[in-house]
C-alpha cells in the first residue's frame, strides 16, 4: 500500500471534518492503528482543524444569550407555575400547561440558536478546508516544476561541461585527427578519432555509420600490429561525439568493427567498417 499517496487522498481531513461514510470511517480508524505515518498526519490534522475553528469561530449576537433569559424571565412573571391541586379547576390546569410549554418553547428557541451557530462555524471549517486542499495541490504541482527544472539545469550544466571538454580537445595543439574511412564491407561510414596522448583524452565523431541492429560496434587500436580493445560503442544517431575513449599510446592505427552485443576478445575481420591510419 502506498501510504503517501493514501495520506494525500484526502480522506483524513473528511473523517477530522465528519464527512466520511461508516466503510470509510473504520477503515481510517483501522489505518491509523497499522501504520503510525498515518496516525501522525491525522493528530496533525486534527489539531491543525481544532486551530482553524477557534479562529474562525462566529460569536452569537450581543445581548441574544441575555435576551433570552429575559424572555424566559418575562414569560414566568406573566404566568407564575403554581401549585395544581387535587381539586384543581380545569382553568388552573391549563394554565400551568400553558408555563410548561412556553418554557419548553424558550429552550427550543435558545437550541436552535446554537445549532445554527455551530452550523456556520462548520460550514466556515469545511470552505477553510477546500481552500487548504487547493493550496496544497498547488504546492505539489509548484514542487513538481521546481524539481523538473532543477533536473534539467543539471542536464544543462552536464553537457555544458562535456562540450568544454570537447572544445579544449580539440583546441589543443599536440591533438592528433585520424580519419578513419569506411571499407569494403562500408564504403560510406565515416569516422573521426581525435586523441592526445599528453592530456590522456580522446573522443570520436561518428560521421556515417549504418545501424547497428540487435549488434554493436567496437573500437580496436592497433598496437605493434596487434588490436587492443577500447570498448563497445553505443551509436543512437548519425552525428555524435562520444566521450570517455580510452586513449592509448604509440598506436598505429584504429578500427571499428560489428561484433555481437557485450563486444568480443578479438576483432571480427569480415565485419570491419572503418579503419584509419595514424
Amino acid at each position: 500500500m502506498d501510504i503517501k499517496e493514501y495520506i494525500s487522498s484526502g480522506v483524513l481531513e473528511n473523517y477530522v471534518l465528519g464527512l466520511t461514510s461508516a466503510q470509510e470511517t473504520k477503515e481510517v480508524e483501522c489505518m491509523s492503528h497499522i501504520y503510525p505515518e498515518i496516525k501522525e498526519e491525522l493528530t496533525a490534522l486534527q489539531f491543525d482543524f481544532e486551530k482553524i475553528a477557534t479562529k474562525v469561530a462566529v460569536n452569537p449576537p450581543k445581548g441574544l444569550r441575555q435576551k433570552i433569559i429575559a424572555k424566559i424571565e418575562k414569560t414566568k412573571q406573566d404566568s407564575p407555575l403554581k401549585v395544581v391541586r387535587s381539586d384543581a379547576t380545569p382553568n388552573n390546569t391549563k394554565s400551568g400547561n400553558l408555563v410548561w410549554k412556553l418554557s419548553v418553547a424558550a429552550s427550543v428557541v435558545l437550541l436552535i440558536g446554537v445549532s445554527v451557530l455551530w452550523y456556520i462555524e462548520k460550514q466556515e471549517v469545511n470552505r477553510y478546508a477546500v481552500g487548504l486542499k487547493g493550496v496544497l495541490e498547488k504546492y505539489q504541482e509548484l514542487e513538481s516544476k521546481y524539481n523538473e527544472s532543477e533536473d534539467e539545469l543539471l542536464l544543462a550544466e552536464k553537457d555544458a561541461h562535456e562540450q568544454r571538454i570537447i572544445n579544449d580537445l580539440l583546441a589543443h595543439t599536440t591533438t592528433q585527427r585520424v580519419e578513419m574511412l569506411g571499407t569494403d564491407k562500408s564504403p560510406d561510414s565515416k569516422v573521426s578519432m581525435y586523441f592526445n596522448s599528453e592530456t590522456k583524452k580522446s573522443m570520436l565523431k561518428i560521421d556515417n555509420l549504418p545501424n547497428p541492429g540487435d549488434k554493436q560496434y567496437q573500437l580496436w587500436a592497433i598496437v605493434d600490429g596487434t588490436p587492443t580493445d577500447m570498448g563497445v560503442i553505443e551509436v543512437s544517431d548519425s552525428s555524435q561525439y562520444l566521450l570517455s575513449i580510452p586513449c592509448v599510446a604509440n598506436a598505429q592505427a584504429f578500427a571499428i568493427t560489428l561484433e555481437k552485443k557485450g563486444g568480443n576478445p578479438t576483432p571480427t575481420l569480415s565485419e570491419m567498417y572503418v579503419l584509419g591510419k595514424v
